[in-house]
């Protein structure tokens, strides 16, 4: 993530003219150099030449001095530098906002991804990262994105990311999102539209995404695969933009066929299942009793009454897309006969005859039966996936 702030001496602000400018002009005007204002005002040559450029904080006693020297009245001057140094004052305020909303933000990796023009005046950045979330100001921000991304994540997940990157991240998949064309949201069509995805979980993600897509995009959903931003280490969030469009917006955090088609069916579950309301994240889980890998760690709330009914529905979604990936019967059976001499070889079987990677039983596997797996290396039947192997959607800079 680029957080590294640029130097703003290039910003530009209403100007101020300090009072120096018109000690400058007077003594061109009298022909007077700026040795001989020192030597009639007994100022130093050195503090006369930072008077003239506004860098020499002129007092009551100096303005006196200057109206016998050159005429200028000492109340007009002093009004000058007061008013010049509120300038400076409300610059170097406005500075410090700039840069403390700026940093934080991925902006390199937004201009990379084409979402922000490429600049180093952070005046520029601010505007640019203002028009990327469509928001008026640092408050709206706050209000817009902030407090419910907040409101929508457990306190212990929200400190294992940066709400700045993922608010980006969580930014792309709405943008996204709505150049998207999709047909009106269906639970009905969803339904028939997860029955025809399952089918294709015996290939690798990255070779059916293009069928899942399209077969979403039908039932009113829009599917995104989005690389986080660094401190951001999101599995995956869903959420509706409208009520008829739906996001399922995917990383590749784990790196993992398996998470990967967990975490899909997961946010399915959510969408035919739960309120159109709540933003629901997929995040690694950290409580003791979880495995580092584990997928389904999904954390919800309701956004407009803090009602907090995370675990029931998470349950719930786990649930659904364990059995829509493997169902229960089936699952049962297999591990009732699984032979840690024959583990790789049964898994294999399995896998093809139920037409699932042989990832997604890996990882079902090792999170309920990690005993069985103990002395089992099953490395070989892992698979790998990154965000970069899937198609970019491209989206013009704003």
């Amino acid at each position: 993530m680029d957080t590294e702030l640029i130097p703003i001496n290039d910003m530009e602000f209403d100007y101020c003219t300090p009072p120096g400018e018109s000690v400058a002009e007077a003594i061109e005007y009298l022909h007077m150099s700026k040795r001989e204002l020192a030597e009639r005002t007994g100022l130093s040559t050195s503090n006369i030449s930072k008077l003239l450029v506004g860098k020499y904080s002129l007092t009551q006693d100096t303005a006196e001095k200057l109206e016998y020297a050159i005429g200028i009245n000492q109340s007009f001057l002093m009004r000058m530098e007061n008013e010049y140094r509120s300038f400076l004052k409300k610059k170097e305020e406005r500075r410090r906002e700039y840069r403390d909303f700026l940093t934080g933000f991925p902006y390199r990796d937004l201009v990379e991804a084409g979402f922000c023009r490429d600049t180093q005046v952070q005046a520029e950045q601010r505007e640019g990262l203002l028009r990327f979330f469509g928001v008026a100001d640092e408050r709206a921000y706050a209000a817009t994105y902030t407090a419910r991304i907040e409101g929508a994540a457990r306190a212990g997940y929200a400190r294992s990311w940066q709400m700045k990157p993922f608010s980006a991240w969580l930014r792309v998949g709405e943008i996204i999102a709505r150049e998207s064309e999709t047909a009106p949201f269906s639970v009905e069509k969803l339904k028939r539209g997860a029955a025809s995805i399952r089918k294709l979980a015996g290939k690798s993600p990255i070779e059916v995404w293009g069928e899942v897509q399209r077969i979403l995009a039908g039932c009113g959903v829009v599917a995104i695969v989005q690389k986080p931003f660094e401190g951001c280490s999101i599995l995956g969030l869903t959420r509706f933009i409208s009520k008829d469009k739906a996001i399922l917006q995917l990383s590749c955090r784990m790196h993992r066929v398996g998470t990967f088609w967990f975490s899909l069916f997961h946010g399915i579950a959510h969408l035919l299942k739960h309120e159109k309301k709540a933003i629901f994240i997929n995040e690694k889980r950290e409580e003791p009793g979880f495995r580092e890998d584990r997928a389904d760690a999904l954390v919800a709330r309701e956004c407009d009454s803090g009602e907090d009914r995370t675990d029931a529905r998470e349950r719930e979604a786990d649930e659904m897309a364990r059995d829509t990936l493997i169902a229960p019967e089936k699952w049962k059976e297999f591990t009732a006969h699984l032979s840690e001499r024959e583990a790789i070889e049964m898994i294999r079987a399995f896998a093809a005859k139920e037409n699932i990677c042989a990832d997604v039983v890996v990882g079902r596997l090792q999170q309920e039966k990690p005993a069985a797996c103990l002395h089992v290396a099953l490395n070989s039947l892992t698979e790998t996936i990154k965000e970069d192997d899937f198609p970019v959607t491209p989206v013009p800079v704003r």
